[in-house]
């Protein structure tokens, strides 16, 4: 589950999406200094028309959004409509997925979307491990690995953070067999 930064730790949990939208697009629009008149202006050059007096009913929360015209909100703003509908928009800057990542969660992230289709592949796996000692014996080898290829020293286990320990082990180990990988129960 994402972490919230610390000035989005006051969002509430359950707030009517009526209301996040509401917040969204008025903040969005101050960000932007644009006037209401200037979202329907950009809404209708986008195809998406939307009056004035819509958006402002919409920014007071006097009426939910409905798809249209919600769709025509986030076009006269610049936006995708999920973005709107997100209770922790970064306003400032809108089109950053991530506005409720950690630094290092929000830093992976751009990682990946740079990375390639076979590393995003390796990536996903890697992510999908659940246990404590299958994602520690990746990590290893990945480590391990890395480091031969690129000619380097292995990444210091000490710049792991104060009071990283490695998990206990369970009982089963990775041995090769035949040039693959295969899980053997110890005994």
């Amino acid at each position: 589950m994402p972490r919230l930064e610390a000035d989005n730790a006051s969002v509430p949990k359950n707030k009517p999406l009526k209301d996040v939208v509401a917040a969204n697009a008025l903040a969005v629009r101050k960000a932007k200094r644009m006037s209401q008149p200037a979202v329907a202006a950009a809404a209708k050059v986008k195809g998406r028309p939307i009056d004035q007096t819509s958006v402002g009913r919409i920014e007071r929360g006097d009426f939910p959004a409905t798809v249209d015209s919600l769709e025509a909100l986030a076009a006269g703003l610049g936006l995708e409509p999920w973005q709107l509908l997100h209770p922790a928009l970064d306003a400032e800057n809108p089109g950053a997925l991530g506005a409720d990542l950690a630094p290092d969660e929000a830093e992976m992230l751009k990682a990946y979307r740079g990375s390639s289709s076979r590393w995003k592949l390796a990536l996903r796996h890697m992510a999908a491990l659940h246990e404590d000692n299958e994602q520690e014996e990746v990590a290893s080898g990945v480590n391990i690995l890395m480091a031969s290829i690129l000619g380097r020293r292995p990444y210091p286990v000490e710049k792991m953070g104060p009071g990283w320990q490695p998990p206990q082990k369970k009982a089963h180990a990775v041995h090769q067999a035949g040039g693959r990988y295969e899980a053997k129960a110890k005994k």
